[in-house]
């Protein structure tokens, strides 16, 4: 019996040793060994009639060689006028490692022009993240332009990534050189205690304690707060915002500061029901508007609005300039972590 089970150990080995040379070595041998075997049982054939053996890679050679692709990178760092911006810092990570973090991080710097090179690496890829003390970072998804950071691929591209090795035709990255800081009043996010009936709530932007006369009148009315449990199907909610004799026009992105003179509409509205399905019905609508008063006082607001809340329905944070006419509503706290779309 024990002479079975070494015998039955000792076969287990073998196969596992002869897979590990099959996985290391290739198939080369053994697919000699068939070639002629089947040449000397067909003599009277023709060699062309022998079947073509495909003498497979090594997988785990492969995996190596993708590492190890030659990396040339040409970059340029732009502001949103299209101006070479010196002195920026380019943090570089070259992918050197399956699975693993990389092992080859470094920081260069922008000339003169804006320009930069990585030369006489080796990766699959490399990833660049721009920025500048005086700029801020564009991220992606933002303004549909150029972005602050990008991966760029060498092993899998056709081309080998040869269309970033080219001195003369460089990548470009971009980053937002806003305006002066203004003379702002903010209020910091907060969640708006207010009625869930429809009756009217004034909000002041001038100051915390909401004395002023520059306000925003909402009105909030849901369904929700009358199910016991969660509901199965859409409801009823509606929400709005009223400037009189002012009114909201919409931002294109975080990096749109100055207020347009024109274009403004005195009320938002949104309403959802219950009769729609759930593609169409929405539960949050998020919004990030300029807003002008009636004495041409200018400022602006980030609103959320939930439908599925029983007793702070708006979470509200606003920006008002303090000099009547001014436009520019830049600040030090120019990025929010949620743009917000309506």
């Amino acid at each position: 019996m024990k002479t079975k089970k070494q015998k039955l150990i000792v076969t287990v080995l073998i196969l596992c040793a002869a897979i590990f040379c099959l996985i290391k070595y290739g198939l080369n041998k053994f697919d000699l060994h068939i070639a002629q075997s089947a040449t000397s049982h067909s003599s009277d054939r023709s060699v062309s009639t022998l079947p073509h053996v495909t003498q497979p890679r090594n997988p785990i050679m492969t995996i190596a060689e993708v590492y190890l692709t030659p990396i040339e990178f040409y970059g340029k760092v732009v502001d949103q006028y299209k101006k070479p911006i010196p002195d920026a810092e380019v943090k570089v990570s070259v992918n050197n490692r399956h699975f693993l973090p990389s092992t080859n991080n470094f920081t260069l710097k922008t000339d003169a022009n804006g320009d930069f090179a990585i030369k006489d690496q080796r990766g699959a890829s490399v990833s660049i993240d721009v920025s500048h003390k005086e700029f801020m970072q564009i991220s992606p998804g933002q303004l549909n332009i150029t972005h602050s950071s990008g991966l760029f691929d060498y092993a899998i591209k056709d081309d080998k990534g040869n269309c970033y090795k080219d001195p003369q035709k460089p990548t470009y990255f971009m980053l937002f050189k806003v305006g002066e800081t203004q003379d702002i009043h903010h209020i910091e996010s907060k969640n708006i205690d207010m009625p869930m009936d429809g009756t009217p709530y004034v909000f002041c932007l001038d100051e915390d304690k909401q004395n002023g006369t520059h306000k925003i009148t909402f009105t909030f009315k849901s369904d929700y707060p009358t199910f016991k449990e969660m509901p199965d199907n859409p409801y009823n909610w509606q929400f709005s915002a009223t400037i009189p004799g002012g009114g909201f026009h919409k931002r294109k992105s975080h990096y749109d500061f100055i207020a347009p003179e024109a274009g403004y509409q005195e009320t938002l509205s949104y309403a959802y029901t219950s009769h729609v399905t759930w593609e169409q019905w929405k539960g949050l609508v998020q919004c990030n508007y300029f807003v002008k008063f009636s004495d041409g006082v200018y400022g602006r607001v980030k609103m959320d609005a939930s439908a599925g809340s029983s007793w702070t329905p708006i979470t509200l944070e606003t920006w008002l300039c303090k000099k009547p006419q001014a436009r520019d509503t830049t600040t030090g706290d120019i990025i929010s972590t949620n743009f917000g779309e309506d």
